[in-house]
């Protein structure tokens, strides 16, 4: 089914009956009213519209899911609060300094706790639009953000004093907004290296994946895996998200590629930060 784009329409899914039941009430945040937060914003972030909602927090627990993203290579706690910017356009426009304005937000709306949920996580380099589910059925808690990031960017196989391309784990802690240091960071329960997996982030393999679905147009699942022997599983773990959110279509135990699906739900092309797609 294609991705569902009307956050409303989330709130009524079933996943949510059992919090409902408990009373607790869903707030869509980019409907809600906003105000000018001023230079406190940020130099990058600048003056933005943000929900006024936000002002009157007790407490703030941030919950991101653990995945892959073209820009800062993980997306964790930092990354998951440009959620807050509530105009897509504004989000958009800001990508060129992503690191600086997350560590803004950071600094404007600081998490009383930061939960990164791993027990599915994505990788993938086009993340966090088009990638493959990971079951590292993991989860990490930590009361600053920065620390959390750290060690979960770790449990994914990345080294956070390297990461490619935007680095707002490294920037944050050179802003005092929290800590990235390992050896500052006391680890309890699992170790890091017992749950350590590395996350996929080749660029060539989702192409050729859509290259050779257009081509077939119907298609079995084995038509796929079998030109890709040494990435099976990733190849399979592509294909299911593709099945749940677009492009896939289950036909009579045959596989359908819909272009339309394609664009309409399934790729993100609202900033053409993805050049290799061009040809799509």
């Amino acid at each position: 089914m294609p991705v569902e784009r009307d956050l409303d329409k989330v709130f009524e899914l079933p996943q949510y009956d059992g919090v409902r039941r408990l009373g607790v009430k869903f707030l869509n945040l980019s409907k809600s009213s906003r105000r000018i937060y001023g230079d406190s914003a940020g130099v990058f972030l600048g003056p933005v519209r943000f929900p006024a909602v936000l002002e009157g927090m007790d407490v703030f627990v941030n919950v991101p899911v653990m995945k892959t993203h073209y820009l800062t290579t993980v997306t964790l706690g930092l990354k998951n609060l440009y959620g807050l910017i509530p105009r897509g356009h504004v989000r958009g426009r800001l990508h060129s300094v992503l690191e600086d304005v997350l560590c803004d937000l950071a600094t404007l709306f600081k998490p009383h706790l930061t939960v990164i949920d791993g027990t599915i996580g994505m990788e993938g380099a086009y993340g966090p639009c088009f990638g493959a589910p990971v079951y590292s059925e993991v989860i990490l808690a930590s009361t600053d953000v920065v620390a959390a990031d750290s060690v979960g960017c770790r449990t994914m196989g990345f080294d956070p004093e390297n990461l490619a391309g935007q680095n707002p784990i490294l920037l944050a802690e050179k802003r005092g907004i929290g800590n990235a240091a390992l050896e500052r960071i006391e680890v309890v329960g699992e170790r890091i290296d017992a749950l350590k997996r590395r996350y996929d982030m080749d660029k060539q393999l989702p192409i050729a994946l859509v290259r050779r679905m257009r081509q077939l147009g119907t298609f079995t699942e084995s038509d796929i895996t079998r030109g890709f022997p040494e990435k099976e599983d990733l190849v399979r773990r592509y294909i299911q998200s593709m099945l749940s959110y677009g492009p896939l279509i289950q036909e009579s135990g045959r596989l359908k590629y819909d272009e339309n699906l394609f664009h309409a739900a399934f790729m993100c092309k609202v900033c053409g930060d993805c050049p290799e797609w061009s040809w799509v």
